[in-house]
């Protein structure tokens, strides 16, 4: 299981909050972006609605939700986020949106890691605020997102059998958030860390498998991703279009 931290929270507020790792954290109550359109981006002059929102009536959402992409689909505009690392200081752990980052040179997840040991990171698409926030994942059939993993040489890389994701939710104990069941992202979708994009498709029914259980798919906030490495590995990961499809 990835040991990933548990962001250290102060009282809410519309300042900046500090986290475990080596990044810090803004939660400002923001608006949600766009509605999606046909793509699944924002229509232009399309009514703001929040991630998870009602589902059409037989209560199962019909079109494909981004949740958050960067540019005109965000639960917040500043999302939280932390990244650490085991073997401090010698290793490096970072995260943030970066542009150029994502899917056809759009803003996107930028995750750098360095080192020996465990390396990852959190991105918390609500920015941690409110404390009940969260995407209803209830109506959908899987979770997806774009990656892509790029190191400068295979002596380097990763092993892609260690890297792995799990989400949080938001219902549970302020310093305790329910995490889904550990995926090992090379189970689904093989080939992933040749440097190109790829798309990640998980079935929501497999995160609240075996030690999934606890986790509340109706408060989906925050997405983690790690690995593990007994000598140094060097990566860049990218990260983008996180969205829930029927």
């Amino acid at each position: 299981m990835i040991p990933v931290p548990k962001p250290r929270m102060v009282m809410f507020s519309l300042a900046a909050l500090t986290c475990l790792g080596q990044a810090a954290c803004v939660c400002p109550p923001c608006a949600a972006g766009g509605a999606p359109a046909a793509g699944g981006q924002a229509a232009p002059g399309a009514p703001a609605a929040a991630p998870g929102g009602a589902a059409p009536s037989g209560g199962k959402a019909t079109a494909r939700l981004v949740i958050w992409d960067g540019d005109a689909n965000n639960a917040s505009p500043k999302p939280g986020s932390w990244a650490s690392c085991t073997k401090t200081p010698k290793c490096v752990s970072t995260v943030a949106a970066t542009p150029g980052a994502g899917v056809n040179g759009t803003m996107g997840i930028k995750f750098t890691s360095d080192g020996e040991d465990w390396k990852g990171f959190g991105w918390n698409w609500y920015g941690w605020y409110p404390p009940d926030s969260g995407t209803d994942l209830t109506q959908y059939k899987s979770f997806t997102f774009q990656l892509k993993v790029e190191a400068k040489s295979a002596d380097v890389a990763p092993d892609p059998s260690g890297i792995k994701f799990t989400l949080t939710c938001s219902k549970g104990p302020e310093k305790d958030k329910p995490k889904s069941a550990e995926i090992a992202i090379g189970d689904y979708e093989k080939g992933f860390n040749d440097g190109k994009w790829h798309k990640i498709v998980i079935p929501i029914a497999d995160l609240t498998k075996g030690k999934g259980a606890a986790f509340d798919p109706h408060t989906a906030w925050e997405l983690d991703l790690g690995y593990y490495s007994a000598d140094t590995r060097t990566a860049n990961f990218y990260i983008d279009e996180i969205a829930a499809e029927p």
